[in-house]
């Protein structure tokens, strides 16, 4: 008796076992694979960046004699980034077996078998071939102006025609409430775009696309937006200066702030200050003051760059690149970024570069 009892609950353990193999496995079975055939292509390694459930994923492939292969898993179709040495792009993935094929010096010979979101991208950036080849044949022209000169009219004209486009973007999201092309259109116009519009057509997404994915990472980008929205109040916070001591933004109540957001590493940066510092020096003694928080993660470069620079206000940071957590509150995606703050801690004005910065200070201090 005893004898049969071992053996019952052996059988009983070994059964457990395998049923926790398998559902371990059923858990990690990757449900996309990606073949590749890039002609021309040297490189050893490429690196694919993609979404997953539990956040951003970076992958690293082999590559041999142009060809890889990738699998992973896809909760749902998206945009994804390619990156090697001598390529960058992005395209679409989705769930099944998909073949990737291009010449490496022509990234206009890219297709993917296999992927139809890849294939309604396609066929709406081939509705607006006339529109590019004409904002290409007038770029052309103004990069073949001598560097000293300036062509309004001719600039006009590309801004008019990128707007355009932008509004080609909006109506395709307006009338595909459920296509992953035209959520990520949103997505991509949420990084920097206006608050009230992205609101607007967020809402003309299916309830179906607003709980997936991309819907939710569209509706924590509106958040991000609506913080740093002009007459939204700003967040109280603290950080060490270069000294390695704390300033709170407390300290600065009842004067006008520019709290401008840049990096040592930020080449637009660095050509941007004069402008700033040019402006400190003009209001500087008229109830104006500035706090200049660095994406640097290099406490060195950090430190040099402001001296180099000659940057005389409060320079703050936690070094801790983009996942800054003032930065990171507001939702700040490209650096030079900047929001002017009112004596009365209200965001007054944001991304004033260049003459819109001395523009917005002349009005304020006639």
């Amino acid at each position: 008796m005893k004898s049969n009892n071992y053996f019952k609950y052996a059988f009983l353990f070994i059964s457990l076992l395998c049923f926790v193999a398998y559902s371990f496995e059923q858990r990690n079975v990757r449900n996309t694979e990606l073949y590749g055939e890039i002609t021309g292509l040297t490189d050893s390694v490429i690196v694919i960046q993609y979404d997953t459930n539990k956040g951003s994923q970076s992958d690293s492939i082999l590559v041999n004699n142009g060809k890889f292969h990738w699998a992973g898993n896809i909760p749902e179709p998206e945009r994804v980034r390619f990156n090697s040495a001598s390529l960058r792009f992005f395209f679409f993935i989705e769930k099944g077996k998909m073949m990737l094929k291009m010449n490496v010096n022509d990234e206009k010979s890219l297709t993917i078998q296999g992927c139809n979101t890849q294939n309604e991208l396609e066929l709406f950036e081939k509705s607006l071939d006339p529109l590019n080849k004409e904002i290409d044949v007038l770029n052309t022209v103004l990069e073949s102006l001598p560097e000293d000169s300036s062509n309004v009219e001719l600039s006009h004209k590309i801004d008019n025609l990128l707007a355009k486009k932008q509004q080609f973007r909006d109506e395709y999201i307006a009338k595909h409430p459920n296509s992953f092309v035209g959520a990520d259109f949103l997505m991509q116009k949420a990084l920097d775009g206006n608050v009230a519009e992205v609101k607007n057509l967020f809402v003309k997404l299916s309830p179906e696309m607003r709980q997936r994915n991309i819907g939710n990472k569209i509706n924590e980008r509106i958040k991000e937006l609506e913080r740093s929205s002009i007459g939204s109040a700003a967040i109280q916070f603290s950080l060490n200066n270069i000294e390695g001591k704390p300033v709170s933004f407390s300290q600065f109540k009842g004067k006008y702030v520019l709290i401008n957001f840049w990096a040592s590493w930020c080449a637009p940066c660095r050509g941007e200050n004069p402008n700033v510092l040019k402006a400190y020096n003009a209001y500087k003694n008229k109830n104006f003051d500035i706090i200049g928080i660095s994406l640097d993660s290099n406490k060195e470069n950090w430190e040099s760059a402001v001296k180099k620079d000659g940057l005389p206000w409060t320079q703050l940071s936690d070094l801790k690149g983009f996942k800054n957590a003032v930065s990171s509150y507001y939702g700040i995606k490209y650096i030079p970024s900047n929001l002017l703050i009112s004596p009365s801690g209200i965001i007054i004005a944001k991304n004033l570069r260049d003459d819109l910065l001395q523009k917005k200070l002349a009005e304020i201090f006639p």
